[in-house]
This record gives structure tokens, C-alpha cells and sequence, in this order.
């Protein structure tokens, strides 16, 4: 199954301590548009837009993103794969390299993480990151089709060193880790890892798969068969330890993530550190120290 996004448009209640650095570092999929916000703000609505990519065109600028490497025990060489598919000679130096064999016209490409092949992995991490006592809302569109069984994809965020605000060196592990979690005992998860939103297709993210060692028996410990179709959210993690489920699986009825061709899933994640609700622009309630998560589907509503 095709992992790919595009198109920019625009809870865990475990908070990082003060002086931390909340990098908006994304395991296989980020967020195009990403609005930081001030704590003193009633609204998201009235925050700093960080950047805003449509990944549409063969060249996003290296001040934007950057390519992590992958885990030890993938299957995949390190660097990843992830690249685009707009044709045409890059305008400039491009962060994220041409798809081999890309074809889609200039303008209207995407960013692809994956092909339709089994047990592959990619990510791509923003080169930004932003006080953690401040608001984060992100807006992207995923795609998910073809093929006959990809896990799906993750929205990640990592807690970064504020005096050496880097993104970690690599994602987590494949398969239903979604490149957030660990695959114990073998690999880690994403470094420090913060919140990790999966919109899992084939819905192994919910199960305890993605679980750190010190999940097994607690009530945020994944289930024990898989949701398809779902969307679910596991919370801080860093090694084996961690990354236990803290909200999901949600469905919704027939609705699906993915389809058999290129079909958009408009996805907003917002988080709230401060001690008041924000609204974000597009009219979500984060309450205080909490996050949203809110998609449409395809085939049900919002």
C-alpha cells in the first residue's frame, strides 16, 4: 500500500517538563502546515505559522526538513526512502530527494513514504521545534492505497534537547509501531518520543505490538487483536520503555483510512500544554494539558 501526503491547508495530559524543547519531529508523515502558539493567546487561531509545504512541487528546501535514518533491525537500508513524486529538475537543493522514476507534473506531486511492497518504513522529521509550553496545530492530508496491507501512518512528536534542539537520529520501529513505538526486544522506539497519532489501516498501532516493556498488564496497554481502520494515540516512550496507548482505537462504522486509489484523509492535531482550553482555527476545543485529534475518512464525516 502507497503511504503518501500532501496538500497543506491552513489527549495525552503528559506534559514535558519545563524548559524542554517540543520538536515537531514526525515519524512517516508531518504535518504541512504547523502553527505554534503562544500561551498567552486565547486561540490557536492566533499563533506563528512554523511552515507550511504542499510537497506538490521536486524540491522542498533543507530549511524545512530533514530525512531520519532507520532502525537497526529494518528491513530497508538507512537513509530511508521517503521522496517525491513531482518530475522536473529540482528548482534548488532539496532536503527530500526525486522518487525514482517520478512522474506526477511539477505542482502536483507528493510526499511518498512508502510503495505498494511489504514491510517498508519512512519518516521525515521538520526541522523545527518550538518551546514545549507552547501550543502546537498541525493540518495535513494522508493517503493510503493499493496494494494489499500497509500498516498505515503516524504524526510523532519527540522532546528535543533545548540547547541542541536536533530531531533524533531515527524513527521507530515498522511495521505496527508505525516508526513511533519499539519493537521489543529488538529495536527502540523514536527517541523521547512525546505523542505518536496513528491512522492505521490495518490497525496493529492498537494492539500491544507497539507496546514498551512497561506496558504489559496496565490499562494503557494496547489489545490483544488488532482495529482496522482506526485511529489511535500512544503516549511518551524512549527506548523499550514506554510509548502505552492513551487514547483509541476510534473507528467510524464502513469509513476507511485508506482506498484503492489515491483518496485524501484531511487529518488536525492540536495540543494544549497551558493551563487554559484553546480553540484552533478551524474551531476544535483542546482542553487545558490535553491533545486533539480530528480527521474525515473516506466514505464517513467528520
Amino acid at each position: 500500500m502507497k503511504s503518501e501526503m500532501s496538500k497543506a491547508r491552513t489527549g495525552t495530559r503528559r506534559t514535558p517538563k519545563p524548559g524542554s524543547c517540543l520538536g515537531a519531529f514526525l515519524a512517516l508523515v508531518i504535518g504541512v502546515a504547523i502553527l505554534a502558539v503562544s500561551t498567552a493567546t486565547p486561540a490557536f487561531a492566533a499563533g506563528t505559522q512554523l511552515f507550511a509545504e504542499t510537497f506538490t512541487n521536486n524540491t522542498v528546501p533543507t530549511s524545512e526538513v530533514v530525512l531520519p535514518d532507520l532502525p537497526s533491525g529494518s528491513a530497508q537500508s538507512a537513509p530511508d526512502e521517503a521522496c517525491l513524486t513531482a518530475d522536473g529538475t529540482p528548482s534548488g537543493a532539496s532536503a527530500i530527494p526525486q522518487c525514482p522514476g517520478a512522474s506526477d507534473p511539477d505542482g502536483n506531486g507528493f510526499l511518498r513514504f512508502t510503495d505498494a511492497n511489504r514491510t517498508e518504513e519512512s519518516g521525515v522529521f521538520s526541522a523545527t521545534s518550538l518551546p514545549a509550553t507552547e501550543g502546537l496545530d498541525a493540518t495535513f492530508d494522508s493517503y493510503q492505497y493499493g496494494g494489499t496491507g500497509a500498516d498505515g501512518i503516524a504524526f510523532a512528536l519527540a522532546i528535543a534537547n533545548p540547547t541542541d534542539p536536533q530531531p533524533p537520529a531515527k524513527i521507530g520501529d515498522s511495521g505496527g509501531s508505525l516508526g513511533y513505538g519499539p519493537l521489543v526486544p529488538n529495536d527502540n522506539g523514536l527517541s523521547y518520543g512525546y505523542l505518536g497519532v496513528g491512522l492505521d489501516a490495518y490497525g496493529n498501532y492498537s494492539t500491544t505490538i507497539p507496546d514498551g516493556a512497561d506496558c504489559a498488564g496496565q490499562s494503557d496497554s494496547g489489545g490483544s487483536s488488532r482495529t482496522i481502520q482506526a485511529v489511535s494515540v500512544r503516549g511518551p516512550g524512549n527506548g523499550q520503555d514506554g510509548y502505552c496507548m492513551v487514547g483509541g482505537p476510534w473507528t467510524d462504522g464502513s469509513a476507511t483510512l485508506d482506498a484503492t486509489t489515491a483518496t485524501a484523509v484531511p487529518v488536525e492535531v492540536a495540543i494544549n500544554p497551558t493551563g487554559s482550553s484553546l480553540t484552533t482555527a478551524s474551531g476544535i476545543v483542546v482542553p487545558p494539558t490535553s491533545y486533539a485529534v480530528q480527521w474525515t475518512p473516506v466514505g464517513g464525516t467528520q
